[in-house]
């Protein structure tokens, strides 16, 4: 496999299972984390509750840079992704200020969850239903570690196995 990754400083591999060793190939262990898995639920009728934490789509490409600078990821996003039906890019709010971000996408009937920024409680928390509002009756997987995986898994989501990345020396 080592041999596939381009020769150079910063290549990378993530091995989605966690159970490759490339130590002795040239490379490091970048971080581990643990995939993630939330079940479909069915999205909640009606309003949030008033201080609710709320989930609102970004619309445009003015909104969109402005999310990716926030996230650390200026112009990584082509605002084509925007027309993408399978492509969601949320901001979590509560009542006057931004408390979290991230990242949908659709696939195999899996909605992925990337790029998750939790800046107060009840981002996890309600990321699961905003997931199911948008594409209702899929499941959800993602991966974090850290605190974000305690919150993560607090709120309901399940480790379901290992992950590793490693990058070459």
């Amino acid at each position: 496999m080592a041999e596939a990754v381009p020769r150079r400083d910063g290549a990378s591999v993530k091995d989605s299972f966690g159970d490759v060793e490339l130590g002795g190939q040239g490379f490091e262990v970048l971080f581990e984390a643990e995939w993630l898995w939330l079940e479909a639920a069915t999205p909640a009728a009606g309003s949030p509750p008033a201080g609710a934490t709320t989930w609102v789509e970004v619309v445009d490409q003015a909104a969109l840079e402005e999310w990716a600078v926030a996230s650390g990821q200026r112009g990584t996003f082509p605002p084509a992704l925007l027309a993408d039906p399978a492509v969601r890019f949320l901001t979590a709010r509560a009542p006057g200020e931004v408390v979290g971000r991230a990242a949908l996408c659709l696939g195999a009937g899996v909605v992925g969850v990337s790029n998750v920024w939790s800046g107060a409680s009840g981002v996890w928390e309600t990321l699961g239903g905003a997931a199911s509002r948008l594409f209702p009756g899929r499941p959800v997987a993602g991966y974090e570690r850290g605190a974000d995986l305690a919150e993560a898994v607090a709120a309901g989501f399940v480790p379901v196995g290992r992950l590793r990345v490693w990058v070459r020396r």
